[in-house]
Formats: C-alpha cells, sequence, structure tokens
C-alpha cells in the first residue's frame, strides 16, 4: 500500500518510513503540510500519517482538507503528536482523523494500528464496488434506487452519474418493431 508521512521531525519520519517499509509498503515522506497536501492531491495513498504541528499546513488543516475535497479512494488518516490531552484528541477526530497517537512512537503499536487501517480501507473498498452494481429488473429493465422505489434507468443515470443518453435503435429492435411497418409505407 501505498502511504504518505509527513512530519518535520526528522527522527519520526525516519522511524514511521522504517516501519512501513519493513512491514512492505510504499512510502513516501513529507517535512511539512504544504507539501504534503499537494502530495496528497497528485497521487493516491490510502494512508496518510500527519503530524500535528508542522510548518505550513498543520496537520489538522490538512485533514479537513483531505474530508472536504473529494478523493478518488478513502484516506485513512492518522495523526501524530505529543498532545495528550482530550480536547486535541476530540479537536483531531472532528477534523476527519481516523486515528490519534501520541509520540514517541510506540512500534508495536503503531503495527497493529496500521493492521486495523488496512481491513478498514478493504472494506471501504468493498463499499465501493457495491456501490457500482445496479440492482437492474430482469424483466421491465428498472433500476432499484436508495430509496427502494423503482426508476426508470435512463432517469436514474440521468439523476446520479452525470450522464445523458442519446437515443438510438438497434438493428434486432429495428427489424423487429420497424422495419414491417416501413415496408407497408413503400
Amino acid at each position: 500500500m501505498k502511504i504518505l508521512v509527513a512530519d518535520d521531525d526528522r527522527l519520526t519520519c525516519a522511524l514511521l518510513k522504517g516501519v512501513f517499509s519493513k512491514l512492505g509498503h510504499d512510502v513516501t515522506t513529507v517535512d511539512n503540510g504544504v507539501d504534503a497536501w499537494r502530495v496528497l492531491k497528485d497521487g493516491q495513498f490510502p494512508l496518510v500519517t500527519l503530524d500535528w504541528m508542522m510548518p505550513g499546513l498543520e496537520g489538522v488543516e490538512v485533514c479537513r482538507r483531505i474530508r472536504a475535497e473529494p478523493m478518488p479512494q478513502y484516506t485513512y488518516v492518522i495523526l501524530v503528536t505529543g498532545k495528550v490531552d482530550e480536547s486535541s484528541f476530540r479537536l483531531g477526530m472532528s477534523a476527519g482523523a481516523d486515528d490519534f497517537f501520541t509520540k514517541p512512537v510506540d512500534i508495536g503499536l503503531l503495527a497493529t494500528r496500521l493492521q486495523v487501517a488496512e481491513r478498514i480501507l478493504s472494506l471501504q473498498r468493498e463499499v465501493g464496488e457495491l456501490k457500482a452494481i445496479l440492482p437492474v429488473c430482469i424483466y421491465c429493465r428498472r433500476i432499484r434506487t436508495d430509496e427502494d422505489a423503482w426508476a426508470k434507468i435512463e432517469r436514474y443515470l440521468a439523476q446520479n452519474a452525470d450522464v445523458e443518453l442519446s437515443e438510438n435503435i438497434c438493428r434486432e429492435c429495428y427489424e423487429k418493431h420497424l422495419a414491417s411497418e416501413i415496408d407497408s409505407l413503400e
């Protein structure tokens, strides 16, 4: 998995990169919040660790931006901080963090939390795949909506997929429905 580590403390950055790399992950590191946000927008990182206090943008602000911007996939955010008070924890979680741990980093705890993150990301992918499956009636070809109603596929796609359909007729339907009528006109 691709992981972004954003921390201005070189020792913490090296530690996190070493642990994640040893566990088989592809790790990119940056040392400030501005670069973290730029890299996140340019690449796909399922997991990011953000130091709370960094130059440019603080980790909490990067977290808020991740949650505010539409991303191609869910990004699991872990805030890393020296702040141990409850109000910091609440602030970080309300900004959209999925996890929060304090420095100094406990390597065993970090590895365990990474397993949890991988499990959640896997479930998130499954939900995305299931959302891509459209339930269509085999008889009338209408589609079941989120409200458990049935709608014409054309209307559903226009409302939910931002697509416009161009009406045409296939050769089989032409032969079945129109060919004899057109021949009778001639």
